[in-house]
């Protein structure tokens, strides 16, 4: 299953990546980006199963991006990552059919739990 990563803070990308490579089999990271553009476009030409991406960011911000992708790929999971604790973002997350929305700084064991729940949910999807 392909993974992509947009996150402006390169320790964020670095520890992601870090974590999946090290602790996820079943997962490769096709690509990164640290700014919404270049996510967007990065989405698009790559066709990912999962992104998992900041809200903040530059270019254009996190949830403008979605908004974009889900007009083109409904399918595709979304993992948001934030440090916005403001219920506005989170209900927007939701509207957008986000995944699932973590909280930064992001605890080891909540993404390999998120991950885990992503890979079965791809899973199913793919036997239906």
């Amino acid at each position: 299953m392909k993974i992509v990563l947009i996150d402006d803070e390169p320790v964020v990308l670095k520890g992601l990546k870090t974590i999946i490579e090290n602790s996820c089999k079943g997962w490769e990271i096709i690509g990164d980006a640290e700014d919404g553009l270049r996510g967007l476009r990065l989405v698009e030409e790559k066709i990912p199963d999962l992104i998992i991406t900041d809200i903040k960011i530059p270019g254009i911000d996190g949830m403008e991006m979605i908004k974009k992708i889900r007009g083109k790929n409904r399918d595709v999971l979304i993992i948001i990552l934030s440090g916005c604790t403001d219920i506005t973002y989170i209900q927007k997350a939701t509207e957008l059919g986000s995944f699932a929305y973590l909280f930064k700084p992001i605890k080891y064991t909540d993404i390999l739990n998120c991950l885990s729940k992503a890979e079965k949910t791809i899973e199913m999807r793919e036997k239906a």
